[in-house]
């Protein structure tokens, strides 16, 4: 039976790794977790005689500093593990003191971007290099754009009969509102217009008269504050 442990034992012998630490062990049981799901949602794949480096244009598409190391500019995070592990160890890449560690030549650090990189290190820098589906990049805001202001939004009247809020909270939002989200908003909102947070701690909130009428208190924490608008439902 494969198990995580199994899996695990295989992938120190074949790479000369350690992945006996906590971290390892839980990243190894995730990956196995992650791809046997893949592997029950995804239909069924022809076997490939050989991992050879041949395109797929069906996987993702890899990052040019990528596809330069492992020879392909399509695959999945499970092949494109495969193929950097050829490559290490075609071209002799581990570290002689240490299995763990990968030294990187001139490829490798146009890639991470540093000299050495460990085997689990490796797997999280990845990411960045699958790319899953083009993202429109949003346009960067310039002197002339006008800047939102941070309002919160605004809440659907509730019916009289329907508020199950204080008439004090009523009268400081400007309408009875029921929803928590944009209650909590509005204080803060009030919070930041008039400068209450004490500028040495801000979690610490000083009243000023409106909030002082509104929870007959002088000041409060960051989660007091919710706390308190709660005793006024």
């Amino acid at each position: 039976k494969l198990t995580a442990r199994v899996l695990r034992e295989r992938l120190q012998s074949e790479f000369e790794v350690d992945l006996s630490s906590k971290e390892d062990k839980e990243w190894v049981k995730a990956t196995v977790a992650s791809e046997m799901q893949a592997g029950q949602e995804a239909p069924p794949r022809k076997k490939r005689k050989s991992e050879s480096c041949e395109e797929d244009p069906s996987m993702p598409e890899l990052s040019e500093e990528m596809a330069a190391v492992v020879g392909v500019g399509h695959a999945n995070h499970f092949r494109l593990v495969k193929l950097l592990w050829r490559y290490i160890k075609d071209n002799s890449l581990q570290s002689e003191s240490n299995k763990n560690v990968i030294e990187c030549d001139d490829k490798l650090k146009r890639v991470f971007g540093r000299d050495t990189v460990t085997a689990f290190g490796m797997n999280k820098l990845l990411g960045k290099h699958i790319r899953t589906k083009e993202t429109p990049t949003k346009p960067s805001r310039t002197e002339d754009t006008p800047r939102k202001k941070d309002t919160p939004a605004k809440s659907k009247p509730v019916k009289p009969d329907d508020y199950r809020g204080s008439p004090e909270l009523a009268a400081f939002c400007g309408q009875p509102i029921n929803n928590r989200f944009t209650v909590t908003k509005l204080l803060w909102a009030h919070i930041k217009a008039n400068d209450l947070q004490d500028p040495n701690d801000k979690r610490r909130i000083i009243f000023d008269k409106t909030l002082k009428d509104l929870f007959r208190v002088d000041e409060t924490t960051a989660f007091g504050l919710a706390k308190r608008s709660e005793e006024h439902r």
